[in-house]
Formats: structure tokens, sequence, C-alpha cells
């Protein structure tokens, strides 16, 4: 499932919390993912936060290898569990954008749940 629109580049960032330049609403790069615990990561809207940033997150099905995916609507942050992997942000825009809302969304990624 990674990877499902060759055009769309990952706009994922693994840092500490440094700050980041403001991105542009057309190639926002606002989520950061952190490790909170072992099996607990964060996904955090520090560089944006006048915005609402659209996401389209994957997680690792572990020995299955089936991915979940869902589309999350990050003000400020989110917990998400995963014991298997990190999560991976398959595609990130800054809400009411042109171009990015959960309908744009749901039609790149039409596996993917609302949440």
């Amino acid at each position: 499932m990674r990877r499902l629109i060759a055009a769309i580049t990952c706009q994922l960032a693994v840092s500490s919390g440094a700050a980041l330049a403001q991105p542009s609403a057309a190639d926002p790069d606002c989520l950061t993912i952190t490790q909170a615990s072992a099996a607990t990561y964060m996904i955090s809207n520090a560089a944006c936060p006048d915005q609402s940033v659209l996401a389209s997150i994957e997680l690792s099905g572990g020995a299955a290898d089936v991915a979940r995916c869902f589309t999350k609507k990050i003000r400020t942050q989110i917990s998400i569990a995963s014991e298997t992997a990190a999560p991976v942000i398959n595609y990130q825009c800054i809400e009411g954008a042109p171009g990015c809302s959960v309908e744009a969304l749901h039609g790149m990624f039409p596996e993917c749940h609302a949440g």
C-alpha cells in the first residue's frame, strides 16, 4: 500500500521537535513523528500551529504484512499505538488549501478510513 501514488512524496519528518521553517500550503511539512514509548507514537503539528493538517497515515500490520490506513485531521497532536513499526505519513496537506479536503484524500487513498 505504501507509495500508492508515485507522484506523491512522503512528507514524513521524524524529529525531536526541532523548529522547522513555515511550509507553504501547497507543499507542507507540518507533521513530525516521535516515539513516546515502546508501542506509542506521537504525530505532532508543531510547524503549522495555526493550521489543521489532513494526513493519510499508514500502520504496518506486522507478521501478516497487512497495513491499515486512515485519514486524520491533526490540529495539535495525536497519539497512535503501534507495536510493530512507526506510522508512516503517506500524504499531508493544510486543510482548506486547494485540493486538500477529506474527500480529496479519500480519492487519492480510497482504502483509508476517516478518523
